[in-house]
């Protein structure tokens, strides 16, 4: 809902493309809330960096509908 007041979320587009060329930062990447926070707005077709002392992750729709992509970054905590 506060995605869709900002006018980040359209739900005009299909189903997997509402967050189409949106980039988020979600900090924490805990099971309980980020990993899946960050899952579900790649769903929507966002490219979502997850970040946590350790790092960070890029989550993005992969190439089978239906599936994320989870990739590292070379950028470091210094960074």
């Amino acid at each position: 809902k506060i995605l869709e007041h900002l006018g980040a979320y359209d739900r005009s587009l299909p189903v997997g493309s509402q967050l189409s060329a949106k980039q988020i930062v979600v900090f924490n990447r805990s099971e309980v809330v980020g990993r899946p926070l960050a899952a579900m707005l790649a769903n929507d077709g966002a490219s979502v960096f997850s970040v946590d002392v350790t790092g960070m992750l890029r989550y993005r729709v992969g190439r089978v509908p239906g599936t994320i992509k989870v990739e590292e970054t070379a950028m470091s905590q210094d960074e």
